[in-house]
């Protein structure tokens, strides 16, 4: 499993580096070439769950994905055909054919990959409050603000730059509905909930941390954010630059907490042996 969550990663962080790159050079597929967008969507969704199950048995891993696969899209398909609960949008077919005709297959991917990163990045943040009894509620709380900044990133580069979908009834700031923002942060709370009995383990075991979930992460949302700022959406841009940088520091800094802790187990492991 470990070979198979490197070569994940590696092809995830290779898609999305063009895709980023693309962005920073302005450059939009054209017809015949926006199926890229699509297939990045795909594969970060599908590396998602497979990096997890460095850390998880694969059972767990696929009832977990599999419920937030399909949370996903019952809320997109919900929210093209009656406006609820994310508000009424209309997607196009960049992210390819649509599901029922509503909802691009591509996408529910997307946000997969994205919840489950988001909250294997949020457990790293987290690393020091891991003891805390309200550490529960503190994760979820963290893994959906994840999920709402990549939404800052996500929403004026979908709307505004390669047309994924559109809000025809929405207020919008530089293609980012506010409204929107605090339902998707909801939303995500609501489908962790739902996801979290397959996301813990029955029996927990010492595992060493890695940084792969949050490299997807971190991919993905450099991948918007980017994109807003090579074509003048500062705002949106610059709010959630800020967040990743910050992320990235905690995330760091939970990453060296838990390798310490694995080091000190295996010190203590071997005084055990000695004596």
């Amino acid at each position: 499993m470990e070979r198979a969550s490197g070569v994940a990663l590696l092809v995830t962080l290779g898609l999305l580096t063009l895709m980023a790159g693309l962005a920073v050079a302005g450059v939009v597929l054209s017809p015949a070439w926006n199926w890229l967008e699509g297939v990045a969507c795909f594969v970060a969704g599908v590396s998602a769950a497979v990096v997890l199950c460095r850390r998880l048995p694969a059972q767990n891993v696929a009832g977990g994905s599999l419920a937030l696969l399909g949370l996903s899209v019952f809320w997109c398909a919900l929210s093209a055909r009656n406006g609820v609960p994310l508000g009424r949008v209309e997607y196009s077919n960049r992210l390819g054919l649509r599901l029922l005709g509503l909802v691009p297959v591509t996408l529910p991917f997307l946000w997969t990959g994205l919840l489950l990163t988001g909250r294997e990045t949020a457990r790293l943040m987290l690393r020091p409050l891991r003891r805390d009894k309200f550490y529960g509620y503190y994760l979820l709380l963290v893994s959906s603000v994840l999920l709402a900044l990549v939404e800052v990133a996500l929403e004026p580069y979908a709307t505004q730059v390669v047309g994924w979908w559109a809000w025809p009834e929405a207020t919008l700031w530089q293609g980012l509905p506010w409204g929107t923002l605090l339902a998707w942060l909801l939303s995500a709370a609501f489908m962790l909930m739902m996801a979290t009995p397959w996301l813990v383990p029955k029996r927990p075991i010492p595992t060493t941390p890695t940084l792969h979930s949050p490299a997807i992460w971190l991919g993905l949302a450099a991948w918007f954010t980017l994109g807003d700022l090579r074509h003048g959406l500062w705002g949106p841009g610059l709010i959630a630059l800020a967040g990743i940088v910050v992320v990235a520091v905690l995330t760091w800094q939970g990453y060296q907490i838990g390798l310490e802790a694995v080091t000190r187990r295996h010190s203590d492991d071997d005084e055990d042996e000695d004596e």
